[in-house]
């Protein structure tokens, strides 16, 4: 993973004169597409200037750190909005128009799904003695609702 990081920052700093695609994958690198078809390829259409390039060393630096990439093995995330994010989408696709209310009930079963994981991971299931806050999925939505609301009607 980290030849891959640095695939990315040597991409971008990659000029007609210094080439530097070693580690850049034929999938998504159009350089290594030109080499095999015997076509010429202008790297500055995508080429960030040196002092860019020097600006965001650092980023790459921390990207490629062990420690930073022991959090994204086996399909982790560094970002934890990234999951519930999937699940939002998963839920509401980009690629399909709908109105903010379906985005607004999608978000919140999203939220709902997120938390009710993370909650279940975090806890141990024999601590369920106080049952207020667990949702009865043969009721409906209003009794679920009222059933966490206190003497005065305020959830």
């Amino acid at each position: 993973m980290i030849r891959s990081v640095w695939a990315i920052w040597k991409h971008k700093a990659s000029s007609n004169d210094d080439s530097h695609h070693e580690w850049c994958s034929i999938k998504y690198c159009g350089y290594l597409k030109s080499l095999e078809k015997g076509e010429e390829y202008d790297h500055n259409k995508h080429r960030l200037p040196l002092g860019i390039m020097k600006a965001i060393r650092p980023v790459f630096d921390e990207l490629a750190h062990p420690d930073t990439l022991k959090k994204v093995i086996n399909g982790g995330s560094q970002n934890s909005n990234e999951s519930s994010h999937a699940v939002l989408w998963s839920l509401a696709p980009k690629n399909r128009y709908a109105t903010g209310v379906v985005i607004d009930l999608c978000a919140a079963i999203a939220v709902l799904s997120y938390n009710d994981t993370t909650t279940n991971n975090d806890t141990d299931s024999s601590d369920e003695s106080d049952d207020s806050n667990n949702i009865d999925s043969n009721k409906s939505i209003q009794e679920n609702v009222n059933k966490g609301r206190n003497d005065d009607g305020v959830a």
